[in-house]
C-alpha cells in the first residue's frame, strides 16, 4: 500500500493578496508522487482552510506523514502549523523549501530547522525525497539531501502542477479582468546577482519545451477558464528563441491570452523583434530589475548587465507597446546617494510605466549573506534570527522596516543612511509618479494586477 502524505501550504500573511494564487512548490511535489505511484498525496491551502478544517483533513486523510515546503517569509506561519499538529497528532512531519536549503549556510542555528517542531528536513529539491520517503520509509538521518531530484537542461520529464488537487475556485487572481493564475516554463538563472538567493537554489538554466508550455497554457484555459498568467520564471527570455517559439506557438494556436512576465532588458537589444513577438503572444508587462543606474553598483553586484543595456533595452519594451516595470534596490554594496539620485533620475529618463523601489533584505541564501569580507557588509545575522527571520518585513509600514545591511566598516553607509536614502527616495518617485496622473508607487490607475506592496 503506497504511504499517505498531507503537503500543507502555509498562509501567505506576508502578501498584501495573500492566497489568490495556488502554490506551484506544493504541487509540483504532490505531481511528482503521483508520477511516479509512489505516494498518495492530498493538498490543503490554509490560506483558504482553518486550523479546524487542518485538523479534519488529517481525522479523514489519516496521512502516513505530513509535508511542509516554505520560504523565508513564512518561516514563522510554518512552525505555528506544525506545532498545532505536534501537539494533536503522531505523525512525522517534514519540511523542505527554499528556506530549510537556505539555512545550511547560518552557522548560529546548526539544526536548519526546530527539532521540536519538524522532524526531518530536506535540503535541495524535493521531488526524489519525498517519492523515496513513500516507497521506502524515513531515513535514519535527520537532514536529507535532494540536489539530486532536478537534473538536466530540459524539464519535458517533469510533470505539470497538478491543480485538481486543489480547490481553483477559491482563487481570485486576475489581470486585466481576467481569471489568472501563475506558470512556470523555467527554473534556475546563470547569474549570480548577490541579493538573490538563485545561485544557490537554482545555479542551473532549465527549461520546458515550447510544445510542452503552450499544451499547459491551453489545458488550463479550457479546463480552468484561464485567461491570463504570471510566468513566474526569474528570466523568462534569457533564451530569447525559446521564447520567441513560445509567443508564435500561442499565436499558431489562437490561444487569444495575456501575460506578464520578468526577465533581463540585453534579451531585447540581441533579439529587437522580441518585444513584437511577445506583444502580439499577449505579453502585456514585462519586469526589469534594474536594481541601480550606477555601472560601479551594477559591477559590484554581479548584475552582468550595464546602465545603457538597461535604458536600450527598456527602448525596445516599449517600442513594442509593453509595459515596463522596473525594480530598484537601495542598500546593495556600492551604495551612495549619488547612485541613487541616478537611479531616480534614470526611472524619470527612460519613464517607467512603474516602478517598485525596495530596502534590501539579505537573505541566508545569498552571496551577500556567505561572502560579507568581499562586499564589505556588516549583516545583522542576530537580530534576524530574533526576529523569527521576518527579514523582508513584509506587513511593515515603510518608517518601521528596518535595514539590516551596513557598510560603515568599509567606510559606506551605515544602517540608519541606508534606510533614510530609501525613504527620501521613494517620497520622491512618488511625487514624480504622481504628477504623471498615478495615484503614487506601483498604484497607477492602469495597473494591470496588484503587486505585493
Amino acid at each position: 500500500m503506497k504511504s499517505k502524505i498531507l503537503l500543507i501550504n502555509v498562509k501567505d500573511w506576508w502578501l498584501t493578496n495573500g492566497g489568490d494564487r495556488p502554490s506551484l512548490g506544493t504541487l509540483y511535489l504532490a505531481s511528482w508522487l503521483k508520477h511516479t505511484n509512489s505516494g498518495e498525496p492530498q493538498v490543503i491551502d490554509m490560506n483558504h482552510h482553518s486550523y479546524e478544517a487542518l485538523e479534519k483533513r488529517i481525522n479523514d486523510f489519516k496521512p502516513d506523514y505530513v509535508g511542509i515546503s516554505l520560504t523565508t517569509p513564512q518561516y514563522v506561519e510554518a512552525v505555528k502549523v506544525a506545532e498545532y499538529i505536534k501537539e494533536r497528532y503522531n505523525i512525522p512531519i517534514i519540511t523542505g523549501g527554499p528556506h530549510p536549503t537556505a539555512m545550511r549556510n547560518v552557522t548560529k542555528v546548526p539544526d536548519l530547522m526546530p527539532v521540536d517542531s519538524f522532524d526531518y528536513v530536506v535540503v535541495g529539491a524535493g521531488e526524489k525525497a519525498l517519492e523515496k520517503i513513500c516507497s521506502e520509509g524515513l531515513p535514519r538521518e535527520r537532514i536529507i539531501f535532494g540536489e539530486e531530484a532536478i537534473k538536466g537542461k530540459n524539464l519535458d520529464w517533469l510533470p505539470v502542477p497538478d491543480r485538481d488537487l486543489v480547490d481553483m475556485n477559491k482563487y481570485t487572481l486576475s489581470i486585466m479582468g481576467k481569471k489568472a493564475t501563475p506558470i512556470m516554463t523555467s527554473f534556475g538563472c546563470p547569474w549570480s546577482c548577490v541579493f538573490c538567493s538563485e545561485p544557490l537554489l537554482n545555479p542551473i538554466f532549465k527549461s520546458y519545451s515550447p510544445e510542452k508550455v503552450v499544451s499547459e497554457m491551453e489545458m488550463l484555459k479550457v479546463k480552468y477558464d484561464m485567461g491570463a498568467f504570471i510566468i513566474y520564471d526569474d528570466v523568462f527570455s534569457i533564451n530569447p528563441k525559446r521564447a520567441i517559439a513560445i509567443a508564435d506557438l500561442m499565436k499558431e494556436r489562437g490561444l487569444d491570452l495575456i501575460y506578464r512576465c520578468t526577465t533581463r532588458a540585453t534579451d531585447f537589444i540581441k533579439y529587437p523583434e522580441l518585444a513584437k513577438k511577445l506583444k502580439d503572444s499577449g505579453c502585456l508587462e514585462i519586469c526589469i530589475g534594474l536594481e541601480s543606474a550606477d555601472d560601479g553598483v551594477l559591477k559590484l553586484n554581479d548584475k552582468g548587465m550595464t546602465v545603457e543595456n538597461n535604458r536600450r533595452g527598456i527602448e525596445s519594451i516599449k517600442e513594442g507597446e509593453i509595459k515596463c516595470l522596473t525594480y530598484l534596490i537601495t542598500g546593495l554594496p556600492g551604495c551612495s546617494r549619488e547612485t541613487e539620485e541616478k537611479s531616480l533620475e534614470f526611472i524619470k529618463e527612460v519613464q517607467a510605466d512603474e516602478t517598485g523601489w525596495y530596502l534590501l533584505a539579505p537573505f541566508p541564501s545569498t552571496p551577500l549573506w556567505v561572502h560579507r569580507e568581499k562586499y564589505g557588509v556588516e549583516v545583522f545575522e542576530d537580530e534576524i534570527i530574533t526576529h523569527n527571520w521576518n527579514v523582508a518585513q513584509a506587513r511593515a509600514e515603510n518608517e518601521k522596516l528596518t535595514c539590516y545591511v551596513d557598510y560603515s566598516k568599509s567606510g559606506g553607509l551605515n544602517r540608519h543612511e541606508i534606510k533614510n536614502l530609501w525613504l527620501e527616495m521613494r517620497d520622491k518617485l512618488d511625487l514624480w509618479q504622481r504628477s504623471r496622473g498615478m495615484h503614487g508607487i506601483q498604484y497607477s490607475d492602469e495597473k494591470l494586477m496588484d503587486t505585493v506592496k
